[in-house]
């Protein structure tokens, strides 16, 4: 395929939704969604990788790695209950290896996000809900006095 010049109207049967989504990524083998237990344990590392992950800048090879690791988990699990072949003690302890290596590159990429970053997304917050506030106040003269107070007190804090 020429993804240089990749054309989303080349695939009629997908919605732009479809196109943007890496939801069909997030997929277990037939050997493993047998068992309801995994499935689900599955899911939740998921949600919960998602979660964790919320409000990170992610990148289309960042979200491909959270299936990886929660695959790759379940994949040891299916192994240890017998539901997979199960792996020679040296190729399961570089499976784990391998897979702490990718546990270890997520979180490394959870804590990017600078103390400036999350300031600054609560600074955003803040302003939001002042503007809020502030726009219910009716009178002209008390809504430039707390204007020029609050401009005053985040100037004090540094802000």
């Amino acid at each position: 395929m020429d993804f240089e010049n990749f054309d989303p109207e080349n695939f009629p049967e997908f919605t732009a939704g479809d196109l943007n989504s890496l939801d069909s990524a997030f997929t277990l083998p037939e050997q493993v969604t047998a068992d309801s237990t995994l499935q689900h344990l599955y899911e939740v590392i998921v949600d919960r990788m998602r979660r964790e992950s919320e409000g990170v800048p992610m990148n289309t090879i960042q979200t491909l790695l959270m299936e990886r690791i929660a695959l790759n988990y379940i994949v040891m699990k299916a192994r240890e209950q017998g539901l997979l072949n199960p792996l020679s003690a040296a190729a399961q302890k570089d499976h784990q290896t391998w897979w702490l290596a990718m546990t270890a590159q997520f979180n490394k990429q959870l804590n990017k996000a600078t103390e400036q970053e999350y300031k600054d997304k609560i600074l955003r917050e803040v302003t939001n809900v002042i503007v809020s506030v502030l726009s219910k106040v009716e009178d002209p003269k008390l809504k430039l006095q707390l204007k020029n107070d609050l401009m005053s007190g985040f100037e004090a804090a540094g802000i």
